[in-house]
């Protein structure tokens, strides 16, 4: 281990990603709440927007009288 600070077997930890190439296959395979990818969540969030619009424009015309449902309001994206 010459040359090393710490030893590898006793105490070193990983150092991550260290290439680019890992940077961005480690962020592609980052899930949240086990299966939710952040492309999975990004649908999501665009169908919730979606779905907010609609009830907008449903109240606005007279449509719509009930509770709100889930849909997400803009956050300018």
């Amino acid at each position: 281990m010459k040359g090393k600070k710490v030893c590898r077997i006793h105490g070193g930890l990983s150092r991550g990603p260290v290439t680019e190439a890992d940077k961005l296959r480690c962020a592609a395979a980052k899930t949240r709440h086990g299966l939710d990818t952040r492309q999975r969540r990004a649908e999501v969030s665009a169908g919730l927007f979606y779905l907010h619009e609609l009830e907008t424009l449903g109240r606005s015309i007279g449509l719509i009288t009930r509770a709100h449902s889930r849909g997400r309001k803009p956050t300018g994206k």
